[in-house]
C-alpha cells in the first residue's frame, strides 16, 4: 500500500507496535494520513493565547512523532460535529484524502491488469496464427502426397 492511515489515540501513542509500524511506513516514504480517533495528550487543554481551539497548537504533532506526522493538523474524527462522524465535514475531508491515495493505487493496479489482459490477447492471437499455419501446412502436405501417390 502507498498510504498508511494512522488511527491516533492515547492508546496508539503508548503501543510500541503501532509506533514501529508508523516509523516503518515513514522510512519507506509512504503517505501517512493521521486520523484522531480518541483523546490525545493535551488535546482538551484550555486554548492557548490567540488560538481558538482547545489544546492550542501544543498537542500536535505528538511528542517525538513530528518527523513522521508533520505539523499539518490531522483529520479529527474524535471532535467531529454532526449527528454522527459520517455526516460531518471532517469525515468528508478524510474521505477525500483517502480517495486521493487510493485512486493512485487503483490506477497502477488497473494498468497492471490491462497489461496482463493485453498479453493474454496477444498470446491467443499468436496461438491462432500458429494453429492456422499448422493446419495449412498439413493440408498442403496431404495434397502433395495425394497428387504424387
Amino acid at each position: 500500500a502507498e498510504t498508511l492511515v494512522a488511527c491516533l489515540s492515547s492508546d496508539f501513542l503508548s503501543d510500541p507496535v503501532c509506533l514501529q509500524e508508523l516509523e516503518f511506513a515513514f522510512s519507506l516514504g509512504k503517505k501517512i494520513v493521521a486520523v484522531v480517533m480518541g483523546s490525545m495528550p493535551g488535546m482538551l487543554d484550555s486554548p492557548a493565547p490567540g488560538v481558538s481551539h482547545a489544546g492550542g497548537n501544543r498537542w500536535w504533532p505528538p511528542q517525538g512523532l513530528g518527523s513522521q506526522l508533520g505539523s499539518t493538523p490531522p483529520v479529527n474524527l474524535y471532535l467531529a460535529s454532526g449527528p454522527s462522524p459520517i455526516h460531518s465535514v471532517v469525515f468528508a475531508e478524510l474521505y477525500a484524502i483517502l480517495l486521493e491515495g487510493v485512486e493512485g493505487e487503483l490506477r497502477k493496479l488497473q494498468a497492471q491488469v490491462d497489461g496482463e489482459h493485453t498479453a493474454k490477447i496477444n498470446e491467443a492471437r499468436l496461438r491462432q496464427t500458429l494453429f492456422k499455419q499448422s493446419r495449412l501446412d498439413s493440408r498442403k502436405e496431404w495434397m502433395l502426397q495425394g497428387s504424387n501417390g
